[in-house]
């Protein structure tokens, strides 16, 4: 072989090696522990958001009321909301520490008491949802209403409405 041969032969291999090992090393890498909490929060987010939207669309009237289903999602939002979240908001893990991964604000942190008093009052309306899920579409329709209320009072001061 060449010189140049060489040369040529031994680049590939390098960028082969890169392409593979690059790669490789991102993913072995562990995740922080703020990493962990805002992946984990999404998620239970995603869940509260897979019950209460069908509830949402059975108050509106835009999916067929069924009170087996509506009771089915509202006791899973009550299971949920019972759910200690404190360690899904470690510090460090706000919109300002991690840009483009949460929507948590900052404020979070420096008002604590008040994040916790409005996630529980968001466990209260779930347990009232619950309790009116299966008693038609206007008990539904109503305990729907006074939840997303629970929810906006949290999102209005501790989300940022984009990434």
């Amino acid at each position: 072989m060449t010189i140049t041969a060489n040369f040529k032969f031994l680049s590939v291999l390098a960028i082969c090696v890169a392409v593979v090992a690059v790669p490789t090393m991102a993913l072995t890498q562990e995740p922080t522990e703020e990493d962990k909490a805002i992946s984990q929060r999404r998620a239970f987010m995603q869940l509260i958001l897979r019950s209460f939207g069908p509830l949402a669309g059975m108050a509106k009237g835009e999916m067929t009321y069924d009170a087996e289903a509506a009771q089915a999602h509202a006791n899973n939002l009550r299971a949920l909301t019972g759910y200690n979240v404190g360690g899904l908001f470690v510090p460090g893990s706000s919109n300002a520490d991690r840009p483009g991964t949460t929507r948590a604000l900052p404020v979070i942190w420096e008002k604590l008491d008040e994040f916790a008093s409005r996630y529980g009052d968001l466990g209260g309306a779930m347990v009232a949802l619950a309790e009116a899920a299966g008693q038609g579409q206007g008990a539904l329709a109503a305990a729907v209403g006074n939840a997303g209320k629970a929810c906006g009072a949290c999102h209005e001061n501790f989300r940022t409405k984009d990434f």
